[in-house]
């Protein structure tokens, strides 16, 4: 299992301009694009640019022209604080970047700065 989190923008993003230590991520490509990976001790994060869609409500309201969807992972669930740290941090920084919102799993949106990562 995994903690999911997806970020939603009014722009497409370049992912690497704004992942925090951006040389350490590793780039893959598949059928839905490129996806970066960072691995920590006994955890891995995932970001990848989802296919532009129509933002659910709780995104739309935050965010209105939302239209590009970054999906997040973090795997396995009971990895270490620091690796949910550094899903924060990367969170963080791609919503700050894009002026987007992140979505937490059970479907809240919040800007950048706001909410909580527990």
């Amino acid at each position: 299992m995994s903690m999911d989190l997806a970020i939603w923008s009014a722009k497409q993003v370049t992912l690497l301009d704004c992942l925090p230590q951006s040389t350490s991520w590793k780039t893959y490509s598949s059928e839905f694009g490129t996806e970066y990976q960072f691995e920590g001790e006994g955890w891995l994060i995932s970001v990848q640019s989802l296919e532009e869609g129509e933002a659910d409500d709780a995104v739309a309201e935050k965010l209105p022209d939302a239209r590009y969807m970054i999906g997040l992972g973090l795997e396995p669930i009971e990895a270490s604080p620091s690796g949910y740290l550094m899903l924060e941090q990367v969170t963080r920084a791609i919503a700050e970047h894009c002026d987007g919102v992140w979505v937490d799993p059970s479907g809240n949106a919040f800007r950048y700065n706001e909410g909580a990562f527990e």
